[in-house]
This record gives C-alpha cells, structure tokens and sequence, in this order.
C-alpha cells in the first residue's frame, strides 16, 4: 500500500493504529524488554484472523478490495507504466518514481493459534488445515511460512499462509485494461530468489526460515548456533525445525516470483495487446540498488542535486519519500547479516558529505543472524550526519513506539524537507540503470 499512497501524494502509515493502541505501547516501555516482548505477543496475536474465516476468504474479493482501497475508481487516473510482482520495498519505491502503481502477486494472511515456536510439525499441522480451504483453486499456491528464528515473537499466537499467485485474478486483468494509459507499459518484477520447501497435504508447501544471514540449509539441517539459540530463548534446544517429509527447492515465500504467474501475465499482455516487460534479478538487494539507481538517474536528469540517503528495512518503509525529499532511497530486506553486508557494500559508493536518514524494522528477536546497532552505526560514519528515523538505537530491535514513531517522524521529515520533482515517465529509465550496475538483472 506504500506505493499506491505514493502515487497519490501521500504517506502510507504502515502500522495503523488507535489512540488507545499507542498509549498501550507507551505503557508498555516502563517494563523490561523481556516483560515487554511477551505483552507485545499477545497483543499481535489478538490482531490475526480467526481460522473460522478462511473458508469465507476469496482472493478475487481481496485483491479486488485492495486495488479500489489504493487507486480508488473516482480518481481514474492513467498510469504510463503498471508494476506487478512482491510488494518489496524496492518495488513500491521503483512504482513511486513515476507515481505508479504496484500491484502484488501474493497476499499473507496471519491466522490466530497457539503454537510452540520449536514444534515444526505442529505448525505444518494447522497449516494443512488452513490451506485446505483452498485446494481446488488453481489460480494459486499455499505456502506455509514457519520462520521459528526471526518471526520467533509472532508465531507463538499465529500461522502464516502466504497465497502466491499462478495466474493475474479477474480484479488485476480489469484494473490493468481501465488504467493503463494508451501506448503503457506493464513491468513485472521477476526473482529468481529460491528456498527449500517442505509438501503438505492439499497442494501445500511449507517454508522454514526465511531470508537473513543464516543459509537457506541450516534451518532444517540444524547447527551449533541455532541449538544456542533456542537455549538462549527458552526454547526446546533440541527440536530441530525440519520434517519427515519430501523437500525441494521453490520460489522463496516471501520474495521469490512464480514462473507460472510470469507466463499467464505474458499471454494476457499479448491478448490484449498490451506492452510487457520483465525485470528478471535473482536477489532482492539487487532490485534495491536498480530503484537506487534509477531515482539517481532520474534526479540527474531533473538537475536535482541529491540530497542524502534514505536506508529503509522491512515494512519500515515509504515508497515516496525520496521523491518527496530528494533523497536517495535504499531498501533492505530486513536487519541482519546479509543487508547490513549489502548497506556496506552500497555506502562506499556514496558522497561522504552527504546525511543519512536510517529506519530500521524492530523484529523483537534476537537471532544469531542479528546486527548490533552499533555496527550500523559504525558502517555509517564516514557521512556528514546519522538520523534515526523512527528507531531508538537504546532499545533497538525491542523498540516498540518505532510502529508509531516512524510514520510520525516520515510525515514531518517529509514537510521540512520537501522538494517538487517531476515522476519519471520513460521506461528507458530503468533500461540506463541496469546499464549502469555491475549484476546480472535483465529487462527484457
């Protein structure tokens, strides 16, 4: 929703919440981090899907409703280029550069149950039993998402189910035939980002683990650190996370594109009579540094002088706020080893004099994967000025008024330093950014 509030002009909260629900988290800070994180447990969980309603769930309806909540019909705008693909925080920002839309290729739901966080096979359980309300749709794939080290806080009180579409729903077809402009373009956002996943009864996969700094085969095979880890967190340091049952490697859950969606969106296109073009990458980091590049680019070519840098992670994130401020955006997957390994490698590619604003995603873990704040810190002192935004670098990652704290902050930064720059309209854009990079992501 990042993207379509960027489209409008506006900034997307994305952590939505009550008067009553922020003096709640205020309260909250009082307590150690410890009491803290298991208040806050409940709390999430109360917020999940009861299991009851999935049988009610229809995907045509809920990609329906988000396309009219983020475009709405009245506005009937007309966009020159439609994003298709993950809702990354990369994609929304590359979407926001010419103030178009992003529709996604996947939803997640959280439905409420009581799990052990260390019992594998528990959670593949009630998973089977969720997705088989949606066993006889072919439009889509059920993937249980289980990542016990760095949704440790959240799957105590749900489950995930994440649908990941193999065929673009009746909603997305009709919302790209009315709002594309004349002579538009649509660009699908294809990765080729891969994990191992478990099969389940009804058609289902479940993935353990999830994108960080712990390889893709130690989730299930175990190690010395993740035994450590459960121990530490007063887990079953035995329990291993892997199942007695067949494996193979797929489109990773979160990130990861289907080569079936890839194939009915080309042939739709070309029924239609309607441009496509795919950006294929193979990691997530590499669809950061092309939207980097690109807003670099395209402020070159507005003679707009680059401001500084803008680090956003994870959910924590607003797609225009570096057409808004001037600054250049850089997303991160999330807050461990391998993004903070990416900032590093992108930071020395920047101008020294520049500011830093940072907003880093409080996942209330502690995972052996983890960067302490003060090698973030550190990784960014060679920059004129270091800005927190949203976070709390005292009480980082278990810092919960960061959900209020940044969208409050965004909003205000945004004001102070505001800029007019025109959205970007050409496609060659992105052609003169994958030139410029040194990765193998191709639009073809």
């Amino acid at each position: 929703m990042s993207a379509a509030a960027a489209s409008r002009g506006e900034t997307h909260n994305p952590f939505p919440s009550s008067a009553l629900e922020r003096r709640v988290a205020k309260f909250l800070t009082r307590f150690p981090k410890r009491v803290q994180n298991r208040l806050l447990e409940i709390m999430l969980g109360m917020r999940g899907v009861s299991p009851s309603l999935a049988e009610a769930i229809d995907p045509e309806e809920l990609c329906a409703w988000l396309l009219t909540k983020g475009y709405p019909q009245e506005q009937e705008n007309k966009y020159p280029l439609i994003f298709v693909g993950a809702p990354s925080g990369a994609g929304a920002m590359l979407a926001a550069l010419y103030r178009c839309p992003l529709i996604t290729d996947r939803f997640l739901i959280s439905f409420k149950s009581k799990n052990h966080p260390d019992d594998a096979e528990a959670y593949a359980r009630n998973g089977e039993a969720l997705a088989r309300h949606f066993a006889g749709d072919d439009k889509l794939k059920c993937i249980v998402h289980y990542d016990p080290l760095h949704d440790r806080f959240l799957i105590k009180n749900v489950t995930h189910l994440r649908f990941r579409l193999t065929s673009p729903l009746s909603a997305m077809r009709e919302f790209i035939k009315q709002r594309l402009a004349p002579g538009g373009r649509v660009v699908l956002l294809q990765c080729g980002y891969k994990w191992p996943q478990y099969e389940l009864e009804n058609g289902a996969q479940m993935q353990v683990g999830g994108l960080g700094g712990i390889p893709a085969e130690e989730f299930t095979s175990d190690s010395d650190r993740l035994r450590a880890f459960r121990r530490a967190s007063g887990g079953r340091a035995d329990s291993a996370w892997n199942l007695e049952r067949h494996i193979s490697v797929q489109p990773e859950s979160e990130w990861g594109s289907e080569p079936e969606f890839a194939r009915e969106l080309k042939s739709f296109c070309h029924e239609e009579n309607i441009g496509i073009d795919m950006l294929d990458f193979e990691h997530p980091h590499q669809l950061s540094e092309i939207a980097l590049r690109a807003h670099k680019l395209h402020f070159t070519h507005c003679r707009m002088k680059v401001r500084g840098l803008y680090v956003s992670c994870f959910t924590n994130v607003d797609a225009g706020f570096a057409m808004d401020t001037g600054l250049l955006p850089l997303w991160l997957p999330f807050n461990c080893e391998d993004s903070f390994e990416f900032l590093k490698k992108m930071a020395v590619r920047m101008l020294p004099h520049w500011d830093v604003w940072i907003a880093l995603h409080p996942s209330f873990c502690q995972p052996p994967d983890l960067v302490d704040i003060r090698r973030w810190r550190k990784s960014l002192e060679k920059f004129a000025g270091l800005h927190w935004l949203g976070t709390d670098p005292t009480r980082h990652p278990s810092d919960v008024m960061s959900y209020f704290h940044f969208f409050e902050q965004t909003t205000r930064l945004k004001k102070e330093q505001r800029v007019e720059i025109e959205p970007a309209k050409r496609i060659e854009l992105l052609h003169e950014a994958l030139e410029s990079l040194d990765n193998d992501a191709t639009l073809t």
